[in-house]
C-alpha cells in the first residue's frame, strides 16, 4: 500500500478514484424530477390551450344566442297578449274573420263590424195590413262582393221566425221570413233588430 502524505487526504473510492454506489436522491436529481413533470403539464396545457378557448368561446357564444332567443320570445308572447287584450284589435280581427252588422227592420244599420263595407244595398218588405204588427216577411241584401257561402240572417228579438235563404239576381241573396209568434208591441217592425253575418 503506497503512503500519502500527510495532510493530504485519500481520494474518494479508493486508489482508482471511483465514487462509491448510493441509493440516496440527491437535490440535482429531484430538481430535474420536478422540471420534468411541470413541463410536462404545462406541455399538455399548451398543447389543449386553443381548443380549451375555442370549447368556452362557443360555450359563451351558445349560452349568448340562448338567452337573446328567450328575451325575443318573452317580449313577442308579451307583445300579442297585449294585442289581444285590446279591443279594438279583437273587433277588427272579428271584422276579418266573420264580417257582422245590425240593422232594423226600417234598413237603418245601428252597428257593423265589418260587414257594411260589403253590402250594396238592404230593403226589407213588410207585412203590410195583412200583418198585425207590420213584421217584415221578406228581406233583400245586394253585396258588392261574391261569397260562396250563404250569410246569415238571424233575428234579435223575442219574436219566433223562421228564415229560408236563397241566392237572388248578381251578388244579392233573399230572406224569406215565416213568424210563429208574434210580440203585442206596436211598431215592432220598424224596430226589430236583424244580424246579418257573412262566411268568409
Amino acid at each position: 500500500m503506497a503512503d500519502h502524505p500527510e495532510g493530504t487526504p485519500a481520494p474518494r473510492g479508493g486508489i482508482h478514484g471511483e465514487q462509491p454506489a448510493s441509493n440516496v436522491v440527491t437535490s440535482e436529481q429531484e430538481y430535474s424530477a420536478t422540471t420534468t413533470e411541470e413541463k410536462d403539464k404545462l406541455t399538455f396545457y399548451e398543447r389543449h390551450k386553443q381548443g380549451i378557448e375555442r370549447i368556452g368561446a362557443l360555450a359563451l357564444i351558445i349560452g349568448a344566442a340562448f338567452g337573446i332567443k328567450r328575451w325575443e320570445e318573452s317580449t313577442v308572447n308579451k307583445a300579442v297578449d297585449d294585442k289581444l287584450s285590446d279591443p279594438i284589435i279583437l273587433r277588427k280581427i272579428a271584422a276579418e274573420s266573420r264580417p257582422m252588422l245590425v240593422f232594423k227592420g226600417n234598413e237603418s244599420i245601428i252597428a257593423d263590424e265589418g260587414a257594411a263595407q260589403f253590402i250594396k244595398e238592404i230593403k226589407v218588405a213588410e207585412r203590410g195590413s195583412s200583418g198585425a204588427k207590420d213584421l217584415p216577411s221578406h228581406i233583400h241584401i245586394e253585396l258588392t262582393k261574391f261569397f260562396p257561402q250563404a250569410p246569415i240572417l238571424t233575428l234579435i228579438s223575442p219574436a219566433l221566425c223562421v228564415v229560408t235563404t236563397e241566392r237572388g239576381k248578381g251578388l244579392s241573396w233573399e230572406f224569406n221570413l215565416s213568424y210563429s209568434s208574434e210580440p203585442g208591441v206596436d211598431d215592432f217592425g220598424n224596430q226589430i233588430l236583424f244580424r246579418f253575418e257573412i262566411l268568409p
